[in-house]
């Protein structure tokens, strides 16, 4: 996956918490509401509401298939522990929680180089969850998620050293980008404090800290690609695996009068 690529998902995740962000905005901007002193927590009522959220975390993913392949072609082999970086949106309705968002996913330990070349191995994907909560106490939720997406990776081999335009024009084939892709299914546990910043009548505003742990599987994945064609016999897309993440966000709810 090319960096446009990586983009393409953190805007997945950007454009959900835009959009929450909004609509939480709007339900909270009620003419005539005079704010409240701030308030340390909410109510726990029945509630409808959204916001939105930046968070980042670890995966560490499943390289088996792809790290036997490099090391029979004489190349070293790729950490498992990713970082990720994103966003997205939620929305709450009673006990109900759905969101989606975006993730870059990106290795800790950079680039690859062996004598004479360089490999990087990097992804993104996008997901849509479900949730319901199964602790709420206004304050504090706890919440099993399921969800499903897509994402890809990318293998970037290149070589180093420098070279003149002729040379390049004369043997162009210096770097080679292959991408796969897959369906993604996702199975977690979440967790949501949120701490209330204002209160018009029954409009709450909130910031919100959470964790998110889980595993992501890849039941179905497409074949190795690069611009000239598909790439034949391929290893297995390696996004599966355990992760845990950490979220930060700002939201607004409306309880039942």
């Amino acid at each position: 996956m090319r960096v446009r690529s990586v983009q393409y998902f953190i805007c997945i995740g950007l454009v959900a918490w835009t959009a929450s962000s909004q609509a939480a905005a709007q339900t909270a901007a009620t003419p005539g509401n005079a704010p409240a002193p701030p308030v340390p927590v909410l109510s726990g009522q029945p509630e409808a509401g959204g916001g939105g959220f930046a968070m980042g975390g670890v995966r560490w993913l499943n390289l088996t298939s792809i790290n036997n392949r490099m090391r029979s072609e004489g190349y070293p082999e790729f950490g498992r522990n990713f970082y990720t970086l994103g966003g997205g949106g939620q929305v709450v309705f009673h006990r109900f929680v759905i969101g989606g968002e975006g993730n870059a996913v990106l290795p800790f330990d950079g680039s690859r180089n062996t004598a004479g070349s360089r490999q990087r191995l990097s992804g993104g994907f996008g997901l849509f969850r479900f949730g319901y909560a199964v602790i709420d106490t206004g304050s504090f939720r706890v919440f099993p998620l399921v969800g499903f997406g897509y994402g890809g990776m990318t293998l970037n081999l290149s070589r180093k050293g420098d070279s003149t335009f002729g040379e390049v024009l004369a043997n162009p084939a210096r770097e080679a980008s292959m991408t796969a892709g897959g369906l993604l299914l996702d199975a977690g546990l979440g967790a949501d404090y949120r701490i209330a910043f204002s209160r018009a009548r029954r409009h709450t505003g909130f910031f919100s800290f959470g964790v998110r742990g889980g595993y992501l599987f890849v039941p179905y994945t497409t074949d190795w690609s690069m611009s000239g064609g598909k790439v034949a016999d391929g290893p297995a897309l390696g996004l599966s695996g355990p992760y845990v993440q950490l979220m930060l966000g700002l939201g607004s709810a409306s309880t039942a009068p």
